[in-house]
C-alpha cells in the first residue's frame, strides 16, 4: 500500500513540474504579464529580417534586415506605439492577445490591425512572427533588440 501511494503521490509531482515549467514561447522562460508589460515598453530596433515563405515571390529564409537597419519601434506604457520608418512614422495601439501569446498593433486612422506571434521574448529581445504578409503564403520573423 505504501509503495502504491508512493508512486502516486511521484506521478502527480512530476504532473505538477511539468505543467509548471512549460514555456509560453518557443524561445522563452515563462514571463509573468506584469514583467512581459514592463518588457515591452520600451524602444525596439530591427536587429534582423526574415522571410519564409512557400510560394516563388523570394527564396525562403532570405535575410531582408537592409531594409529595416534604420527602423524601430517605441512601445509606450499608456497602450500606445510608434513605428518609426526610414522618412515617416506611424502611431497606434499596442495589447497582448490570444492569452498573451501575441501582440496586435492597431494602426490609428486606418484602423487595421496586424497580429504578431511572440517567438521570443527577453529582456534585451523581441522577436516576432507574422503570417501572409507582402506576398501570398509569406511569413516575416523580426528579430528586434533594444535600442
Amino acid at each position: 500500500m505504501k509503495t502504491q501511494t508512493l508512486i502516486q503521490f511521484n506521478l502527480f509531482l512530476v504532473g505538477i513540474l511539468t505543467f509548471i515549467g512549460h514555456k509560453k514561447y518557443e524561445k522563452t522562460p515563462k514571463l509573468s504579464i506584469d514583467l512581459k508589460k514592463s518588457r515591452v515598453k520600451n524602444v525596439w530596433k530591427f536587429k534582423k529580417v526574415f522571410i519564409y515563405t512557400g510560394n516563388k515571390c523570394t527564396p525562403s529564409g532570405t535575410d531582408v534586415s537592409s531594409y529595416y537597419y534604420d527602423q524601430y519601434i517605441e512601445f509606450k506604457k499608456d497602450g500606445s506605439f510608434i513605428w518609426y520608418g526610414e522618412s515617416s512614422s506611424n502611431t497606434g495601439t499596442w495589447i497582448f492577445a490570444s492569452d498573451n501569446e501575441d501582440i496586435a498593433l492597431t494602426e490609428n486612422g486606418s484602423g487595421s490591425t496586424d497580429t504578431y506571434q511572440i517567438i521570443k521574448f527577453e529582456e534585451n529581445e523581441f522577436w516576432l512572427r507574422r503570417e501572409n504578409t507582402f506576398c501570398y503564403e509569406c511569413t516575416v520573423e523580426y528579430h528586434l533588440s533594444l535600442k
